[in-house]
């Protein structure tokens, strides 16, 4: 096998090793293979292409690949991507070997000159200097004869690992997605599949609505599916024991229904022996409570850890299920965990959890002695604010993998990113290795929203029933159809055209519609690393606010956009009043905050600290926010209080109008007017059909705007070799 030298830093192919005095360093067999290919040119541009050809060849290779090779062996080399000592980066064009190359031959391949005294460096030693071959401390007399041996037997030697690189094996970071099966083909939703300890069978949730469904299961060696809970409820992810006897899942009581004190969930068991040969009723192992249990996961045979959220107070707790005995494995305190999983080669439970920046990290936490690491994430500039990530651990490696729309993640223990994007207008979530770590299990998900608009001649008296209203009512009207992402409808002040939010062109544009539908434009054309988030019109319709990649901007009718600079993050906008007002969701100084901000002078009033998801504020300054729990909330004289109207409403959207006036939309679609002076609710809007949310309401003309669901699929597939 191959060895040669790189300055002083020797590296051996056959051991993946880079040797630096006495330091031994073990590389990755892919990353080396970079080297080499840099070695051969050795001061040479290699571009891209030809260092993925070369070590890739016919293999689907994630587009940062390369960069974290470079990476390595950087840190290998004791270089940085600023001196660049060692390897000098070409910007769009590849990498050059600035470092000395020699190359050595195997023992048995050395040649000696006879009758010729011999030294160190007399012996078979190859210098590749600007493309050029010399040997070394030969006799005289055959020193030509040698160098056209050598450079023969140099040029037969690269041809020959040329081609062998060809057959050298997979870089262990590349997944196995070269082919995708579906494994479920129906018009349920599926979710949360996982493996079997064996690897046959596969487990997952079947939604029958959105509060209800089942727990399956399907032999993929014959395909057969299984329902194995005898009742329909609201399960959670599905969880194997490692035996493979038992699985284990949360179940949510209450869905659909308005926010009761007893709002709760558990953690259920059954038995898949059983199940599978007749559904059967689950068991419980925790009662129900006014506690929230979630992310089950099983430790050994007889014990399970799982996510309890109590109080705002997020933690980890262990149950043996023998003794019955609680243990608190790991407190997140006022951090919300979002994602747990359990290798049982390192013994590690994973969690993804964020604050109240939504900022997520990585934590690593050992379930015996308790003791943890915090990691921050690094995920790729376009995904930098994404805060759910989804996870499962490699059964042999220490990675993660993850999903976010089309796209799948490797996540090292440090926290790094390697992306492979799949092309495919599909997104996927959720993720799960086979046993073998050579297939994995994801949920394909295709959602698509329309805009709608809904209008009507006369708003129903108290006697009249939902039905009759939606039978008397003129029927919606979908304007724009396609086949991604639309939401955000909002009407024009003093104009005629609506804006939404499209993703018909890549990432959330801003685009605008006549009166009539008869005509469309793009507003907004970002780059596609940037994404719109939001968006408000201004009082007088000639402009909008719009909030992309957490800045802030002014965009005109003429779709020129004006960065407004800030000195902090915004997340949403949710008001634009006159004066140039605008109300933001922002962080600053490491927190959330609900403020006034003046887009003229800069000027910043804070309103109220904390999270929000919508948000509007009175002509009487009153301040209407709506937390993550979608609860109704009121600041008066700095002090937040509940709206007693709406406690028992989970809200969805939230408007002011003139005269003091608000327009909710609850969970079930009903649209309420809340009189903020009399502090009293009147329905005006009853239980509106395929209504996903209301965007903008009109009351003065008898139309609002919406979004619905016009298709949405989940099915369960397998990546595979």
């Amino acid at each position: 096998m191959i060895k040669f030298t790189v300055e002083d830093y020797q590296v051996d192919l056959a051991r993946s090793q880079i040797i630096h005095q006495g330091d031994v360093e073990a590389v990755e067999p892919k990353i080396l293979q970079v080297l080499l290919v840099l070695a051969q040119k050795q001061g040479d541009v290699v571009s891209h292409e030809e260092i993925l050809t070369q070590v890739w060849p016919d293999t689907y290779v994630a587009p940062n690949a390369l960069q974290r090779c470079i990476a390595q062996l950087r840190k290998a080399f004791k270089d940085d991507a600023k001196k660049q000592w060692m390897i000098k980066t070409h910007p769009k064009r590849g990498y050059s070997l600035i470092g000395q190359v020699t190359w050595h031959q195997p023992e048995q391949d050395k040649i000696i000159a006879i009758d010729s005294p011999i030294t160190n460096s007399d012996q078979g030693r190859i210098a590749d200097t600007d493309n050029k071959t010399e040997v070394d401390a030969l006799p005289t007399a055959a020193n030509k004869s040698w160098r056209m041996f050598f450079g023969l037997a140099l040029a037969l030697l690269v041809l020959i690992i040329l081609a062998s690189i060809r057959w050298w094996p997979t870089n262990h970071n590349t997944l196995p997605i070269k082919h995708m099966t579906a494994l479920t083909t129906t018009h349920n939703k599926e979710y949360s599949p996982s493996f079997s300890p064996d690897g046959r069978y596969i487990v997952f949730e079947r939604h029958i609505n959105p509060c209800e469904n089942q727990i399956w299961a399907k032999d993929t060696n014959d395909n057969k599916e299984y329902l194995l809970t005898k009742k329909p409820s609201l399960y959670g992810p599905p969880a194997w024991s490692p035996d493979g006897s038992q699985i284990a899942f949360a179940q949510e009581n209450h869905c659909g229904e308005e926010q009761i004190p007893a709002w709760c969930s558990d953690i259920q068991v059954l038995s898949f022996a059983l199940a599978k040969s007749k559904p059967q009723l689950t068991r419980s192992l925790v009662p129900c409570g006014e506690k929230y249990y979630k992310e089950v996961v099983w430790l050994s045979n007889e014990k399970i850890a799982f996510v309890v959220n109590e109080q705002g107070q997020g933690k980890v707790v262990g149950l043996n299920l023998a003794t019955k005995q609680r243990s608190t494995i790991y407190s997140a305190g006022s951090q919300v965990i979002t994602q747990m999983d359990f290798s049982t080669k390192f013994n590690s439970i994973a969690l993804i959890q964020h604050d109240e920046k939504r900022i997520p990290k990585l934590v690593l936490v050992d379930p015996e002695n308790k003791e943890f690491i915090q990691v921050a994430l690094q995920p790729p500039q376009k995904f930098k604010h994404r805060v759910y990530w989804p996870i499962s651990w490699h059964p042999h490696r220490q990675l993660l993998l993850s999903t976010n729309k089309n796209s799948l993640f490797e996540i090292d223990l440090q926290g790094r990113f390697t992306e492979y994007s799949i092309p495919s207008m599909h997104g996927f979530y959720g993720v799960d290795y086979h046993p073998d770590g050579n297939k994995l299990l994801s949920v394909m998900s295709f959602l698509d929203f329309d805009i709608a608009e809904f209008s009507w001649h006369e708003l129903p008296d108290e006697k009249e029933s939902a039905l009759t209203f939606t039978q008397e009512a003129e029927h919606y009207q979908v304007f724009h159809r396609s086949i991604v992402n639309e939401k955000s409808a909002q009407y024009q002040p003093r104009g005629q055209h609506i804006a939404f939010l499209s993703e018909r062109n890549g990432p959330a544009q801003i685009w605008l519609s006549s009166a009539d539908k008869s005509i469309l434009r793009q507003l907004t054309e970002l780059s596609l690393e940037e994404s719109v988030t939001s968006f408000r019109w201004t009082p007088s319709g000639d402009s909008l606010i719009m909030v992309a990649n957490r800045k802030l901007y002014l965009v005109n009718l003429s779709g020129n956009v004006q960065p407004l600079t800030a000195p902090f993050e915004v997340i949403e906008v949710y008001q634009v009043m006159d004066n140039n007002q605008v109300l933001l969701s922002i962080i600053e100084q490491g927190k959330i905050k609900l403020v006034k901000f003046n887009i003229e002078t800069f000027s910043l009033v804070e309103l109220y600290e904390g999270d929000s998801i919508l948000a509007q504020l009175t002509d009487k300054k009153t301040l209407f926010f709506v937390d993550r729990k979608h609860n109704l909330k009121e600041l008066v004289d700095g002090k937040v209080s509940s709206v007693n109207l709406f406690e028992q409403f989970s809200i969805f959207s939230l408007f002011y109008r003139n005269n003091n006036t608000l327009f909710i939309e609850d969970s079930k679609s009903n649209v309420w007017q809340y009189n903020v002076d009399e502090q009293t609710k009147k329905m005006v809007l009853p239980s509106l059909n395929e209504v996903y949310e209301v965007t903008d309401i009109d009351m003065q003309n008898k139309r609002l705007l919406f979004y619905r669901t016009s298709t949405s699929s989940k099915e369960v597939v397998l990546f595979h070799q």
